[in-house]
């Protein structure tokens, strides 16, 4: 969710704004507590969120139940 120059909710709704196909394709990952603002962004859009550190398989169970869905 934090990145340098651009956070995950600004990337998400720049992607989204210009491809919005894409909104249900988003895992987000964060090794920081969350903020009251990126609760509610992840509750509002059903982002799938891993804390860091997460285990490869993981990431990939994530990854298999997007594009299953």
């Amino acid at each position: 969710l934090k990145m340098a120059g651009i956070n995950g909710v600004e990337l998400y709704k720049a992607t989204v704004l210009k491809r919005p196909w894409l909104a249900d394709r988003f895992i987000m990952l964060t090794g920081d507590v969350f903020s009251e603002d990126a609760k509610a962004f992840l509750e509002k859009h059903r982002c799938p969120c891993l804390l860091k550190p997460f285990e490869p398989p993981k990431l990939l169970e994530a990854i298999n139940r997007l594009f299953n869905a």
